[in-house]
Formats: structure tokens, sequence, C-alpha cells
């Protein structure tokens, strides 16, 4: 989706000073400018790059499609974009985390939740069982009497 000045200067206004002040400060300015250099990006690549942490931190661009975003804006391989991604998310994004978690309309147990991808039995290492919904019956074996034993 494409937006208005007006509406990405609205937008703005209603950030958090905190993403404000990232999103204007000269630290991340140095972040942009080493990355470029990093990865021997051309001018207007820098401005995508730019253009695509700008639009994450307005709330315009969900954080999950970060990466594509980057693979597509830069033309580059997807292990790239992770890289990139990552010395982004270190140095720009976790200085304001709990500000783009709440324009995000995320929750911080919910994140939680979708990162594990097993669910451990503290102490254990042993997988925890599938939570039983209330309505579902127990099933039991059926034991059928006139199979011969072998």
């Amino acid at each position: 989706m494409s937006y208005t000045r007006d509406e990405l200067n609205k937008m703005f206004e209603e950030l958090p000073d905190d993403v404000k002040e990232a999103m204007t400060s000269v630290e991340t300015i140095d972040v942009l400018r080493a990355i470029k250099e990093k990865y021997k990006l051309h001018i207007d690549k820098a401005g995508d790059l730019s253009a695509a942490i700008a639009m994450v931190m307005l709330g315009a661009v969900p954080p999950q499609s970060f990466i594509a975003n980057i693979q597509k804006a830069l033309e580059v391989d997807k292990e790239t974009a992770k890289t990139i991604a990552t010395e982004i998310n270190d140095k720009i994004f976790k200085q304001v985390r709990d500000s783009l978690m709440q324009i995000h309309q995320m929750d911080e147990e919910k994140k939680y939740q979708e990162e594990k991808k097993v669910e451990v039995i503290l102490g254990t290492g042993i997988p925890a069982p599938a939570p039983v919904s209330e309505n579902e019956e127990t099933k039991k074996p059926v034991v059928d009497p006139y199979k011969e034993a072998v």
C-alpha cells in the first residue's frame, strides 16, 4: 500500500518519542552509512533500505515482512537480507523494541509463543503433551475378543 506524504507525516506525529528520536538520530544515519559501505550499496538502494526501515518503524509494514522487503528492495539473496536485517535489528530496532511492539500491537507473550518451536517440560528436555480440549473424549483402544494371540 502506498501512502501520501500527509498520511506518513500523521503516522510520524503519532509515534512514541523514542521511535521519533531513533528515526531522526545521527546514530541511525551512521548505522545506515556503515551498512551501505559494508554491502557496497548504491545510493538509491541505501535510500530503499532507509524507506523499508522507516515503514516498519511507522507501523505501515509488519516486521514479519521486513526481510522479504529488504531482499526485494536491495535485490540480494535471502541470506544477505537476513544478515542486513539482523544488523538493523541489533543496532536500531532493539533500542525501541517495546515501542515498536506497541506500534505493531504485539503482545510479548504471543510473540514468545510464536517463537517457541516445541513446548518443553521444564528441566527434562521432554516435549510437553499437546493440550487436550475439554470437549474431546478420551479415546480408549478397542480390544477385539476374537483376535487370536500370537
